[in-house]
């Protein structure tokens, strides 16, 4: 998915349904932001659309030695121009309190 369209279903979802909140996330470790949309389905209930872009990742280098003890050491060399996006959407489960991962074809994403 690109941000452009991602912005059409900010819009979509602003116009068609009751949205609760709007948040971003941003993880500096990782160099991930995560946008995401609580909003109220009319038949479906609370939904939650979530956007996450990061960098692509080009390379992954793993340091380690083999003696007893030793630690797993991981660098990741990240694109300056790449990204990687990705949709999701989930539905809130009310009896356990948790967002459940939806298919987005199904609603047409």
């Amino acid at each position: 998915m690109t941000i452009e369209k991602w912005e059409e279903i900010k819009i979509m979802l602003n116009s068609d349904f009751t949205v609760l909140e709007n948040y971003t996330v941003k993880d500096p470790e990782n160099k991930t932001v995560v946008e995401s949309v609580e909003f109220l389905h009319p038949t479906l209930g609370k939904m939650k659309a979530e956007f996450q872009r990061r960098p692509k990742v080009l390379q992954t280098k793993t340091t380690y030695s083999n003696r007893i003890g030793s630690s797993v050491k991981v660098d990741h060399i990240y694109s300056d121009s790449e990204e990687v996006c990705e949709f999701k959407l989930f539905t809130w489960q009310a009896g356990s309190d948790v967002w459940q991962q939806s298919r987005s074809d199904d609603f047409g994403f």
